[in-house]
């Protein structure tokens, strides 16, 4: 049901760092800093439930563009 290989786990946390990273420069505003717990902690839930890297690597864009879009959102 999991993958537990080490280059996985390795591969996922450096992903996830990035994005984390990313996510947090896209919605640095005080306003945006529940929004940005919530989404990440979805993104860490949701994205370790699938073993492939494929969809992964998937979800984590589709996480930073939605970080990108709310931000745009909230600028107007």
């Amino acid at each position: 049901m999991f993958n537990f290989s080490v280059e996985n786990i390795i591969v996922e946390t450096v992903v996830y760092i990035l994005v984390s990273l990313i996510v947090k420069i896209l919605l640095n505003d005080e306003d945006l800093k529940n929004i940005r717990r919530i989404m990440l902690l979805g993104y860490l839930v949701f994205a370790s439930l699938f073993v492939s890297r494929t969809i992964f690597i998937i979800i984590s864009l589709c996480v930073v563009l939605l970080a990108i879009f709310m931000r745009k959102v909230f600028e107007c």
